[in-house]
């Protein structure tokens, strides 16, 4: 089984104040490109997929 990397709690809250996240929205918001460009990374990688325009 693949080990997955964590973050700490230190890690985490200056995730948090470095980018002023106050709401459950604003972590939404500043999480959903990069996570959107792994996931299609990880896509492309692993399973051959290509966006076909």
């Amino acid at each position: 089984m693949t080990q997955v990397a964590r973050l700490s709690k230190d890690q985490v809250k200056a995730f948090v104040k470095e980018n002023n996240l106050i709401t459950m929205d604003h972590v939404q918001s500043a999480l959903k490109e990069p996570f959107a460009e792994t996931l299609k990374s990880m896509l492309e990688a692993e399973l051959g997929y290509e966006k076909h325009d």
